[in-house]
């Protein structure tokens, strides 16, 4: 039977005893869920375990658990550290990005700013509260960082490591791209993909440009495609 899963970064075991004053972690408790005491959850703070508590009691400042079992986290850590560049689109659409590619096991999201890109800024409270939430869900032991928007320029001339960048006019995707890595990024354009000059900044920086094949895909369907493809697919 699955169990609700509740994120914090700070849970601290003290002997078999929980003790949090999260205030969103007690909303949700007795305001949506509706738990209460001798109620079973999971708690985890992003180091690949679960602790499987009881409630103890829900006071209206703190709710103290007791700690019945330690347990790897439901999903397992994913075989390679991916990093997704997706350059902004629609409010919508990113955010869908973001639930889908935390599910599917995302280590880090660079949100970018293409010269294409329809958006500039993102609303991080919110996007902080999606990521956490798919994270819980989905039954990942640690949830995905979010850094601040970058421009592409900027973020690929200070670039190191591995990487791929996806575009329809790309060489076809091949895992031999990138294999033998431990930590990949991949660049994603928005809609209307990366333009020339984009383009020919990845091919200075030796990022090899790859298709998904000959089919048009939106941004947000190409981001899911290449990160089921390479984190499940493999």
């Amino acid at each position: 039977m699955k169990i609700q899963r509740f994120f914090n970064k700070d849970i601290k075991v003290l002997g078999e005893k929980v003790v949090l004053n999260d205030p969103k972690i007690i909303h949700q408790l007795r305001n949506v869920f509706r738990f209460k005491s001798g109620d079973k959850l999971a708690l985890f703070s992003g180091n690949g375990v679960d602790l499987i508590c009881d409630i103890s009691e829900i006071g209206r400042g703190e709710v103290t658990f007791y700690v019945k079992e330690i347990t790897d986290s439901p999903a397992g850590k994913a075989q390679i550290n991916l990093n997704l560049a997706v350059s902004m689109i629609k409010k919508d659409k990113m955010e869908w990005v973001l639930q889908k590619g935390t599910e599917l096991g995302v280590s880090s999201f660079i949100p970018i700013i293409a010269a294409r890109s329809e958006k500039k800024n993102l609303n991080y409270e919110r996007v902080n509260k999606i990521i956490t939430e798919a994270s819980e869900q989905s039954g990942r032991g640690c949830v995905p960082s979010i850094e601040k928007t970058v421009s592409l320029e900027n973020y690929v001339s200070r670039f190191e490591g591995k990487a791929i960048a996806l575009d329809g006019d790309g060489d076809e995707f091949s895992h031999k791209s990138f294999s033998g890595t431990d930590n990949l990024t991949v660049f994603v354009g928005p809609e209307g993909g990366f333009t020339e000059g984009e383009l020919s900044l990845f091919k200075k920086h030796s990022i090899p440009v790859l298709s998904l094949g000959s089919a048009t895909l939106r941004a947000e369907t190409a981001s899911v495609a290449i990160l089921t493809l390479i984190l499940i697919g493999k």
